[in-house]
């Protein structure tokens, strides 16, 4: 994805430095709140930090695809049932918690 922000900042001529490559965006968020810099993150990603943190949410001046999320799990278990019930449940609970944390955001945000 990194990559295709600096491209799209290019393709709009929006200049950029990268200031630090982090493991997360948790770590890049902790980073902004000590420095004067910016991170581009996913809205439901800083949704979760933006009523804990002193953070201010602003849209990108241009539109970013959307983030697509996949579980993934070793053909071995593509039928086993305990398995697919776990995969089953896991899946309704990210789905609900990328809904709760994205629609949180957007509160936050027009605030």
């Amino acid at each position: 994805m990194k990559q295709y922000v600096g491209e799209l900042f290019q393709q709009h001529k929006k200049k950029r430095k990268v200031l630090a490559k982090t493991p997360s965006f948790t770590s890049a968020i902790e980073l902004v709140c000590q420095t004067d810099a910016l991170v581009t993150a996913p809205l439901h990603i800083v949704g979760q930090f933006a009523d804990k943190l002193p953070i201010t949410i602003q849209p990108l001046p241009f539109e970013l695809p959307l983030h697509s999320y996949y579980l993934l799990w070793h053909s071995k278990y593509q039928n086993d049932p305990a398995h697919r019930w776990f995969r089953e449940q896991s899946f309704l609970l990210l789905q609900q918690h990328l809904k709760e944390t994205y629609e949180a955001a957007i509160v936050i945000y027009i605030r």
